[in-house]
């Protein structure tokens, strides 16, 4: 006879890792192109309870968006270290601790981030980049724009912080602010 005990479902990743990966996602319908190139990525998480804690750290050689006939990122290098706590019953995510870099920026991130229902975002998020310069903002202008502007000089320092909050919903935009 078939034993039908029920047991819970267990996976703890010790560790799981991508490397050299290449990605690349095309949405047609709403104009969205992304690709990814020189994707290093390692993650630990256990996933055997509905809370789930997952350290993650990913780099990417050139990171590549556009949206319609607008390019916003063409091959930047884009880095992260992330802690989450993930709350998967109630769609809940809460990032405990998160670092940013795009090219020589780099932002930390905290908040959280729910999907109560199958159209709404509930955006609760901070940043703040803690060692902003004007040159590392300048790094994240492509190329394309620069044309001109090869032999500018950037000196100083600056302060940078904002935050998300609210809900996200077909038209709904959620509230924002950042200092500068």
């Amino acid at each position: 006879q078939a034993d039908t005990t029920q047991t819970a479902f267990h996976l703890a990743l010790r560790r799981y890792v991508i490397r050299e990966g290449q990605i690349t996602y095309i949405d047609s319908s709403a104009g969205l192109y992304v690709r990814l190139v020189g994707l290093q990525h390692t993650g630990r998480g256990d996933f055997s309870q509905d809370r789930v804690g997952l350290a993650t750290e990913t780099e990417i050689s050139q990171l590549f968006l556009r949206m319609d006939e607008t390019s916003y990122l063409s091959g930047q290098r884009f880095e992260a270290d992330l802690e989450l706590d993930l709350n998967l019953p109630v769609q809940e995510y809460r990032i405990q601790k998160g670092r940013f870099k795009l090219n020589d920026l780099l932002l930390e991130i905290n908040g959280m981030v729910s999907l109560p229902d199958t159209q709404t975002t509930v955006l609760d998020m901070q940043f703040a980049a803690p060692q902003a310069s004007l040159r590392s903002l300048l790094s994240l202008v492509p190329a394309v724009y620069k044309k001109g502007y090869e032999d500018l000089t950037t000196e100083g320092t600056l302060s940078l912080s904002g935050y998300v909050q609210g809900e996200l919903r077909d038209t709904h935009l959620p509230a924002f602010g950042l200092k500068l």
